[in-house]
């Protein structure tokens, strides 16, 4: 599996899950806080911008199968900033667009990544989130730990169709999400205007193949 992502009500349970795990680090985000305790008040606060919001807490996880060099902490934390945000705009859209299962309806690739940079650039920071990498595993992954709340407004991130929003997202960072039957993935060459230079110099072309 290569991308999870989840909406629940325990900001507490899912920090602790995320930030007591051995070999877990935070290596991006806009939180002040590092512990448990510290984040947790933190997303407290933004969910008491929607009180009525049943489940506050957003949980991604975005798992990078290993290849011939280990990707860093930066080019990690940017890749799993850009999911995150990749999911908030695929959320918003309507009509055809919305159709991401549909390639002959839905939002093309450089719309959808414009789209994404704006938001980068302007919203993004409306919502709390931290990164974490997990390396306890075969190979490293991240989580992604946000408040659905949007800081400014109070309105929250929509969950519909979310892992479908997920497999497109991983679609567009280059990495091909594969059938059961098919576990090699190939990173397709990307832009650098989508990803900060440091990701695409270390992961354009590279062959990944998961055990």
């Amino acid at each position: 599996m290569i991308t999870k992502v989840k909406a629940n009500k325990s900001f507490r349970g899912t920090t602790k899950y995320v930030l007591e795990k051995e070999k877990a680090k935070i290596i991006g985000g806009n939180m002040y806080g590092k512990s448990t305790n510290e984040l947790v008040e933190q997303f407290t606060l933004s969910a008491h911008l929607n009180p009525q919001l049943k489940d506050p807490c957003y949980h991604l996880m975005l798992s990078v199968p290993q290849t011939d060099r280990t990707l860093n902490d930066d080019e990690l934390a940017n890749l799993s900033q850009r999911h995150f945000a990749n999911i908030i705009v695929l959320s918003r859209l309507q009509g055809d667009e919305a159709q991401v299962k549909q390639p002959d309806k839905r939002i093309a690739d450089t719309k959808l990544n414009q789209l994404v940079d704006d938001f980068i650039e302007t919203e993004l920071p409306a919502y709390d989130f931290f990164i974490a990498r997990h390396s306890d595993k075969e190979h490293d992954h991240t989580h992604i730990v946000a408040s659905r709340v949007n800081n400014l407004d109070g309105k929250s991130i929509r969950t519909w169709n979310n892992y479908a929003h997920s497999e497109h997202s991983a679609r567009l960072l280059g990495i091909t999400v594969p059938k059961r039957e098919n576990c090699t993935l190939r990173l397709k060459a990307l832009s650098s205007k989508h990803l900060s230079p440091s990701v695409f110099y270390s992961t354009r072309e590279r062959l990944f193949t998961l055990n």
